[in-house]
C-alpha cells in the first residue's frame, strides 16, 4: 500500500507519521487490500475540517475524520490487455482527513496519548474507505471491533 501523507500543521513528529504507515499497512493486511492500493492522509486544522465538514457532509462542526472514498466501478482491466500491467498501476482508494487539533482534545478526554488517537482515526478513516460505516447498531460493532482489533494488534495486545 502506498500512503502520501501531508501535514499541513506542521504538529506531527517523524516517528508519528512512522507509525501511521505501519498500522495503515497492518489495517490493509487484516482486510486483505490489494497491495496495489495508495490513498492520501492529510492532517489539517480545525478550520479545515469544518468547512470540509460543512460543505460536503453539511454538518456544521469540527469532526475528528472525514474519509472520501474514490468509487470504481468501471473495470480497470477494460483499459489493458495484460493483468500483469494492471497489476502494476497503484489503484487509488480516496482521501482521510484528520485535525490534528480534535485528536489532541478526544485524546485527553479518551485518557489516551495522542499517537494512540491519531492511530485510532486513521485506522477508523482507512474501514470508512472500505465500505465500512457506523450508522446502525449492527454496522456500529462490526466496524469498531474490527476498529479495536487491529489496534490491539498493532500494539501487541
Amino acid at each position: 500500500m502506498q500512503v502520501a501523507f501531508f501535514d499541513e500543521t506542521n504538529t506531527i513528529t517523524p516517528s508519528q507519521e512512522e507509525m501511521l504507515y505501519e498500522i495503515l499497512d497492518l489495517a490493509a493486511k487484516k482486510l486483505e487490500l490489494p497491495e496495489n492500493i495508495e490513498l492520501s492522509l492529510v492532517i489539517v486544522s480545525d478550520e479545515k475540517i469544518h468547512q470540509m465538514n460543512r460543505d460536503y457532509r453539511h454538518k456544521d462542526a469540527v469532526t475528528d475524520v472525514i474519509s472520501f472514498a474514490l468509487d470504481d466501478d468501471e473495470s480497470d482491466s477494460e483499459l489493458f490487455e495484460f493483468e500483469e500491467i494492471e497489476a502494476d498501476i497503484p489503484r487509488l482508494i480516496g482521501d482521510i482527513y484528520i485535525s490534528a487539533a480534535q485528536t489532541a482534545r478526544q485524546a485527553k478526554e479518551f485518557d489516551q496519548t495522542f499517537e494512540q488517537e491519531l492511530l485510532s482515526l486513521a485506522v477508523h478513516g482507512l474501514l470508512h474507505l472500505n465500505g465500512y460505516d457506523h450508522q446502525t447498531d449492527a454496522e456500529a460493532q462490526e466496524m469498531f471491533g474490527l476498529q479495536t482489533s487491529i489496534i490491539e494488534e498493532y500494539y501487541g495486545e
